[in-house]
């Protein structure tokens, strides 16, 4: 695993410093461009494990598995929402308080309540009520982010759904579709690491392997704490480096926010007049 210690040189704030009544949302996730299929999400076991999702026909059904999303600030009490169109809900966490499928389908998670969080708080879900691996609910708890209070009475830091959407070619800049599959747009000029097979092997190509996290901070232009891009590297980094994927080479790359509001829409609506702050950060990976 690459050491992240990297994180104690590393300013952990947004560039625009948010006013004391501002509460911050961050969310991130991986979408996936694989065998026909596009899959956002944060679980690589999704691509190791469920096999189906890449052997589909891409004009059928597509399976998104949204990302991880944190909530920093002043406490606040209200109505977190997810709005993924033409979908179906399949996993979520903690379990929403409503959820609709259809043209307009929703989540919804009703909070009525949050408290600061110090490290290694417990949650209040007992191990396994989800199907999400204990490892992964204890890493993506590791940044210090709100501690969330909802209308059943658990509590929980974080927020996770996932859902499917029809197929079809999609608008996924700067990833082109064609019947071939999926490639980078020739004309895309933006920042990518890239990963190679050697031998039996997976090697990073560039950047430097130490200079990840530095890298992920440096394409997230300071929107997301250091904790979350450390989370996000530690769950993907064992499948990139087991070479679970097809292709010889491996492309990752930051997704323009363009791209990333056609896949979700995300919406803190609080019971009194608070200023939400919004940092969505996605990457790409594209195999070739």
């Amino acid at each position: 695993m690459i050491e992240m210690l990297l994180a104690t040189a590393l300013l952990d704030t947004v560039i625009a410093v948010p006013g004391d009544g501002t509460v911050q949302v961050h969310e991130w996730g991986v979408v996936t461009f694989i065998e026909g299929s596009v899959v956002p999400g944060s679980d690589p076991a999704t691509v190791s494990h469920w096999q189906t999702p890449f052997q589909q026909d891409p004009e059928q059904e597509m399976v998104v598995r949204a990302p991880v999303v944190y909530f920093y600030g002043p406490a606040f009490s209200g109505t977190f929402v997810v709005r993924a169109g033409s979908a179906s809900f399949i996993e979520t966490w903690p379990t929403p308080a409503s959820m609709t499928d259809g043209p307009c389908a929703t989540a919804s998670w009703n909070i009525i309540g949050t408290s600061a969080r110090e490290e290694g708080g417990t949650p209040g879900y007992p191990p396994g009520t989800g199907c999400i691996p204990e490892d992964l609910l204890e890493l993506w708890r590791e940044p210090l982010s709100k501690n969330l209070l909802f209308d059943d009475g658990g509590s929980e830091s974080f927020i996770y759904y996932e859902c499917s959407i029809d197929g079809g070619t999609g608008a996924w800049d700067p990833v082109r579709t064609s019947e071939d599959g999926f490639s980078l747009d020739p004309d895309y000029a933006g920042p990518v690491m890239s990963f190679a097979r050697d031998g039996g092997s997976v090697v990073m190509v560039d950047p430097p392997e130490e200079e990840v996290i530095e890298t992920l901070c440096d394409w997230a232009e300071g929107t997301m704490k250091t904790k979350e891009l450390e989370g996000m590297w530690a769950t993907w980094e064992e499948w990139i480096y087991g070479g679970s994927w097809q292709g010889d080479t491996l492309l990752i790359f930051p997704l323009p926010q363009s791209t990333v509001e056609g896949i979700t829409g995300i919406e803190l609506i609080t019971d009194g007049m608070m200023e939400i702050l919004y940092s969505r950060f996605f990457l790409g990976v594209l195999s070739v």
